[in-house]
């Protein structure tokens, strides 16, 4: 703990005046205090959890494995049957030669097949590319060949069926594995890949397979939207999944007897968050294939569905839904997600009586992130002096301009901090343990792209920033407020 910290938690333990002087000079102190409590928890808890993701689901496989680990459909899907299916899908991969730190592309709709795939490649320590399932044609080809994937993995459906074999001449010699054919010939060009998995063995790998692999290296690519150019991959390394599932599992408080409702695409980050936190915790998934506003509540009813996660148009969604009588009866305790706007946040919380709604702000890329603790509707976080000071990556508002998206600088050549009220484009510093010979990657793209992210000479000499992409506002009591989005950022 930073020493500015520990006097700051001291002195807030002190007497009694003192904390009442406190909160008279500064009334923003108490919720200040809460963001640093839970940065505590979660610093302190990735700290002591240096494993990679796929450690943690093996041991609760072993400790608990008869538990849901995925409910989809009314079907329940145990830890000890989904690791099963991870060893066929390793074992397959292996025989073709892959190993450590080949990168492998999946193309899933929400399903258990997924997450079974996913788990069988991070078993071998490969590098999943977490395809968009609605991508077709160009953008397809280029999400796929960008990543230098070695093979492809298909999910159930027809549509990806199709939109896979109208680019099978563009993908060079990577091998093309269709699961759900059942016993439906393969069109030419496409592996099924059921024989494989009902012939292959459930046998654990020998953990010497990863034994190299550390929380630097790649678990996965996430996509960005592609709204400004092709889809660029993120670098998803598994320390950073490690920090998304312990900082999601912390602001939810999630406990292992929690259901954690999912009906985002697994492709997106959002996602991501729920399903590490369940394998951070050893809770369930309640997997959705795709989100509806009427069978939403019925869901979370029928499941005894404790968490949920949210985008913004997911929420619009449900109070579009004419109103019932079981709008309240649910289990549901906290409503975890970001884009909830301060008109929509306070018409759920009344009509849902949701307990919690914990926003958040942050970027599928990006090295940071903020929390709204204190439930305050419409504020995505807090930006406060004492924040900022003890942050390991300071973050700012800046002057910038519109049609580049990039930041205006003084006559010194330095960014223009905003004033409270004016919109600013936020930005984060990345810090010097992450970047190396100058140079810091976000994406496994080209050169450009990833300096086209990059803020130097920010505020001091050899200073890097990261540009988030997004324009937000800060009240006089240090909340923030997003107001929009310029960039392609998920």
């Amino acid at each position: 703990m930073r020493l500015s910290e520990k006097i700051l938690l001291g002195s807030a333990g002190t007497a009694g005046a003192g904390v009442i002087a406190w909160r008279t000079m500064f009334p923003w102190i108490q919720d200040d205090l809460k963001v640093i409590k839970l940065v505590r928890q979660i610093d302190k808890e990735i700290q002591a959890s240096q494993s990679l993701l796929i450690d943690k689901f093996e041991k609760f496989a072993a400790q608990i494995p008869h538990k849901p680990f995925i409910i989809f459909e009314d079907n329940l899907f145990s830890y000890e049957l989904v690791d099963q299916m991870a060893c066929r899908v390793a074992n397959i991969v292996k025989s073709w030669g892959l190993g450590p730190r080949d990168c492998v592309a999946m193309i899933f709709h929400n399903e258990p097949a997924f997450l079974w795939t996913f788990l069988g490649l991070q078993k071998l320590g490969i590098t999943a590319a977490l395809i968009n399932s609605n991508l077709k044609m160009h953008p397809l080809i280029h999400s796929i060949l960008v990543a230098n994937t070695k093979h492809v993995i298909v999910g159930s459906g027809d549509d990806l069926l199709g939109a896979i074999t109208e680019v099978l001449d563009d993908l060079g010699n990577q091998k093309i594995y269709v699961q759900g054919l059942g016993s439906l010939p393969a069109p030419t060009g496409v592996h099924s890949f059921d024989p494989l998995l009902q012939v292959a063995l459930p046998v654990a790998l020998s953990p010497t397979v990863r034994a190299g692999l550390t929380l630097a290296d790649l678990s996965c690519y996430i996509y960005t939207s592609g709204t400004t150019g092709t889809p660029k991959p993120a670098l998803i390394s598994n320390g950073k999944l490690c920090r998304i599932g312990i900082t999601t599992r912390c602001r939810t408080s999630l406990k292992p007897e929690d259901r954690y409702y999912v009906a985002l695409p697994v492709f997106h980050t959002a996602a991501w968050m729920a399903l590490y936190a369940c394998i951070q915790t050893g809770a369930t998934v309640v997997l959705k294939q795709k989100f509806s506003a009427s069978q939403f509540w019925p869901d979370c009813r029928r499941h005894k569905v404790t968490v949920i996660h949210y985008i913004g148009e997911l929420f619009r969604y449900l109070i579009a839904q004419p109103p019932s009588e079981l709008d309240t009866q649910h289990s549901v305790r906290v409503a975890l997600g970001n884009g909830l706007r301060k008109d929509i946040w306070v018409e759920v919380s009344q009509r849902f009586k949701i307990p919690l709604i914990a926003e958040f702000y942050g970027a599928t890329e990006g090295i940071a992130a903020v929390f709204n603790i204190s439930n305050k509707p419409g504020a995505v976080g807090r930006l406060s002096p004492l924040l900022n000071k003890i942050d390991a990556y300071p973050k700012a508002l800046v002057k910038f301009d519109y049609a580049t998206a990039v930041p205006l600088r003084d006559k010194n050549g330095r960014c223009i901090r905003v004033s409270v009220g004016e919109p600013g484009l936020f930005i984060a510093k990345v810090p010097e343990n992450l970047i190396q010979n100058g140079q810091f990657r976000i994406y496994q793209s080209s050169a450009e792209a990833n300096e086209a992210k990059l803020v130097r000479d920010a505020f001091e000499p050899g200073d890097i920033y990261m540009n988030f992409g997004d324009v937000l506002v800060l009240d006089k009591d240090y909340f923030l407020y997003f107001q929009d989005r310029i960039g392609d950022t998920f």
